[in-house]
Formats: structure tokens, sequence, C-alpha cells
């Protein structure tokens, strides 16, 4: 029995499969052709069309971040297989280096005027047969791993680790049945650098803590957040940092100096899982991604208050659990990572204030402020989203291109490149090898996935107003299984209908299409 995942039928036969107990393992040809990452047919029968040049990566990346001048792209892969800094040239569209890490989670964070890397460091995955040597930094995780890299040639050199062990009052993991001699793990994950490179601002997803640390002497500081601690930034100046927490729903404020939370904005609902921020100088704003919500919460980083909320809404599937966002370099657009939509939203953005001089003489977007004004198609779960160029001198964007001054010259100026990172890629399809011995894999062997996921990164000048038309249409298209059929006569799953709840019982780390 095969069956459009997130359609009527789909959540049909699940709840057949349910009440009778049967189990149906299959996967056969689309109209498209077989489900493969080279057909770029998933196993749910969406076709993915994503946008842009693309760069094979490493298992599973979900961190990346730009250098300042928008020559390289570190990306982070966080999968069961072993992890690994790659770095993508982006004027050629290769991946020039890539550095094993013992564990990641994806955070990354560039000091680039003082080129130096920091990546957040977890132990060995326990699923990966190939485990690193005894001896290698940062094994046992809870690091920053720290790199430095070359001008010319962006490619870097290990510089160490800095411990960042959980603090004495951190809670024990959550396991079933709780077992309160369990080893605390702090578990890094998305960190920031202040503009002077001199501190690091470290969410601790296992500590409910953050770690303050100063750059220069390694010294470690901890400041209690909300549960789950994700992202992190760091204001203008160097003394307020930010703190999203998953589970409450909140943003921490964090005095630097002092070490202290001065309060919790409340960004969303319980379990909303606000993720990364992105901040927004000219305007003093923060954006924050809703993944369960499907929106964006905007902070007003003046007034330490939300100040609005966006929404990223689709009415097919299950959701677009955003993940990540990004201010375009010349800071004329939102760009939001929808991770279950397979797509990055485009929003304009207001004029900004008139003391931003630079800013200000740039065109304002097409769009009302704030409107969502087309989506990007990428490959399957963007994690990362940047941009790269000269700013409001670029040409190539939504704006008409910029008239020289009188008795000047007219130059080429690069253009403004849209960069993304997708961790599961094009998916995966029947795994037809042999599976090691392991507890992890006490299940049909065509159904095992472990190191299988390949990411991959897109490159792509800005879109203009006629191709972001064109994109938005396709990253809808995207959205409607290949093999899609409508829901016979008489569903039961219909509004009013006689079934009101349908349960999905996964194993861990498993997909409904598995």
């Amino acid at each position: 029995m095969r069956v459009p995942a997130r359609s009527p039928h789909a959540l049909a036969a699940a709840a057949a499969l349910l009440a009778t107990g049967a189990i149906a393992l299959a996967v056969v040809p689309t109209p498209g052709g077989q489900v493969s990452p080279k057909s770029r047919i998933l196993p749910s029968g969406r076709h993915l069309l994503p946008a842009g040049k693309l760069v094979r990566l490493g298992n599973f990346p979900t961190g990346g971040a730009v250098t300042a001048n928008g020559r390289f792209y570190w990306t982070v892969s966080a999968g069961d297989a072993l992890n690994d800094v790659r770095i993508v040239s982006l004027r050629s569209g290769r991946v020039i280096q890539a550095i094993k890490l013992p564990g990641a989670s994806g955070g990354v964070a560039l000091d680039s005027a003082r080129r130096l890397a920091y990546v957040s460091g977890l132990p060995d995955t326990d699923v990966t047969e190939v485990k690193t040597p005894a001896g290698t930094p940062g094994k046992d995780g809870d690091v920053i791993h720290v790199f430095s890299w070359s001008k010319r040639t962006g490619k870097a050199v290990a510089r160490g680790v800095i411990a960042v062990p959980p603090p004495s009052d951190a809670p024990t993991p959550q396991s079933f049945p709780p077992d309160p001699t369990a080893k605390k793990r702090s578990w890094p994950e998305r960190l920031a650098v202040s503009a002077d490179g001199g501190t690091l601002l470290v969410p601790l997803g296992l500590a409910d803590a953050a770690a303050i640390v100063d750059t220069r002497t390694k010294a470690v500081r901890y400041v209690n957040t909300g549960s789950h601690p994700y992202g992190a930034a760091i204001l203008p100046g160097g003394k307020t940092g930010l703190v999203s927490n998953r589970g409450p729903g909140t943003v921490s404020v964090i005095d630097l100096k002092a070490g202290t939370k001065v309060k919790d904005i409340q960004v969303g609902a319980h379990l909303s899982h606000p993720e990364s921020i992105a901040l927004d100088s000219r305007r003093g704003l923060a954006y924050v991604p809703l993944a369960n919500a499907d929106s964006v919460a905007v902070v007003d980083t003046r007034k330490l208050a939300l100040a609005r909320t966006l929404t990223v809404a689709r009415a097919q599937g299950a959701g677009t659990a955003p993940v990540d966002t990004a201010v375009s370099r010349d800071g004329r657009y939102l760009l939001v990572a929808e991770s279950a939509a397979d797509e990055i939203a485009v929003f304009a953005l207001p004029r900004a204030p008139a003391a931003h001089a630079r800013a200000a003489r740039a065109k304002r977007a097409s769009g009302k402020p704030f409107a969502l004004i087309g989506r990007v198609p990428t490959a399957q779960y963007p994690a990362d989203v940047d941009t790269i160029g000269r700013g409001a001198r670029s040409p190539c964007g939504l704006g008409s291109r910029a008239k020289p001054a009188k008795g000047k010259r007219r130059r080429r100026p690069a253009c403004t490149k849209l960069v993304w990172t997708a961790a599961r890629g094009f998916g995966l399809g029947p795994n037809l090898g042999t599976p090691p011995a392991s507890q992890y894999f006490d299940i049909p062997h065509f159904l095992t996935t472990k190191g299988k996921v390949t990411g991959y990164a897109g490159i792509l000048d800005f879109p203009g107003k006629r191709q972001l038309r064109k994109l938005t249409a396709t990253a809808t298209a995207q959205l409607t299984p290949v093999n899609h059929e409508a829901p016979p006569p008489g569903t039961p799953l219909r509004p009013g209908g006689p079934i009101k709840h349908v349960f999905y019982i996964v194993r861990e780390n498993r997909t409904y299409d598995q």
C-alpha cells in the first residue's frame, strides 16, 4: 500500500492501519519516476526543483555562516554519520575543505575581522560505527571548536577548543524512565560572537542556561535562561545578549557584563520552538522563527518587547516550520528558511530610519512593509539562509539598477546573491545495504538511513520581481505530490466527519515515510 503523505489518503490509511494493526511498507514508482535522491522525488511524492547552483555537502548540515567579504560559506554537518565543517567557495561553488568533528549541533559563528570561527561541539554520536580517535580535541563534547582561516584561500586551521561544561545546577538529561544519576550535558547550540570578537554567547540546550565566554581568557560564566535554549544574538555595543528558549516560547535578555538575566520576552506559545535569532540593526529589530507556529516573531530590541508576528503559514501540507532567518545585506528583505515546506520566504522590510542614511537612500522593496512577497524553492529541509553582496549599491535584487553620479562612469558591481543550506538534500531512496548489528537497527534493512542523508547548499542571484513570481509558483508546486489523488467520496477525514483525531506512533529517529 502506498499513499501520498499529508493527504487525506495518508491520514485515512494511517487510521486504518492503527485500527487493524496492519503494517504496510513499500516504495513504488511515481508518475515522475522512482523515489530517489537522483530523481529528486521524495518518498512523500514531492518533486523538488530547487533554485540556484547546487553544492553537495556532508551528512545533514544544519548550520552555516558567510564570511563578511562574501567569499566563503561555512557549513556544519550534524547528522548521525561523522560530523564535519565544510567550507564552500562562493566564487567557484565548490567545497574547498572538509574538517572532521567528533560531534556538532550546527552552531557556527564567524569573527571575520580576526578570521576566527567558533563551532559548537558535541560528543561522538552514539549511532555511528566509526568513532574519532581517543585524544581528539573535543571528543567528549560540550566544547566550542576554534578555527582560523586564510584570507587568500579560505582554508581553516584548528586552534583548539574552549570547554563549556554544564553548570552545577544543570538538570539531568530527560529520559524514560527518569535517571537522576545520568551524566549532565551542556549541549552548545547556535552561538553568537560580539562585534569586537571578545565575547561568545552560547545557549546550552540541555543545561537550561547560556555560557558567556571571554574569547581571550577562555573564562566562562553562566546565566540561567528558559528550558532548552537554542538561538543567540549579541546586540550592537556588546552589552546585551538574546537567547531563545524552545520550551517556554521566550527570548531571554542577558546583561553580558553582569552575567544576569534581565527579563524574558514572550514571543510565542509554550513549545512554539523559537529557533535562531537574526538582528536588524538598521531598524532595531530581531527576528525569531517559531518552528511550531509557522510564524516569525519580530522583537523590538530598543524596547525589549514583542513588536509583531509575521505568518509564513501554507494551506497545503503539515506546516512550514521556519527555523532560520536572515536580513539581506542591503537591509531591504527578510529571508525565512521553512524546513517543512522546502522553501525560503521573502518579506519586504520597511524603510530604515533616516539616521541610517545609506539604507534610507535605497529604494523601498516592492510590496508593503512586512509583506510576504514571494518564496524561493530549495532542496529538502532548508536549515540556514544568508545573502552576500554590496548592499544597496548592488543591481541584482527586487530594486532597479542605481544610476551613476553625474560625471561618473557606470560600474558593474557584484550581484547580491542568496545562499541556503538544505539538511536533507533530496531525501532517501531504498537502502539495500546490510546495516551493522546494533540495538538501533533491529528493523528491516531497507529502512535504515544512518549516514545516508546528504545535504546541499544553493547559490543564486537574488531574484528580481519577475523571477520571484516564477520561483514562488515553483515552490507552491513542490508542495503537491506527483502521485497526488483526490480524496474518495465520503472520506471520513473531512470537516465535521466521524474521525476527530489521528495518532501516529513512529519509532524514534524514523519518519512517517519510512
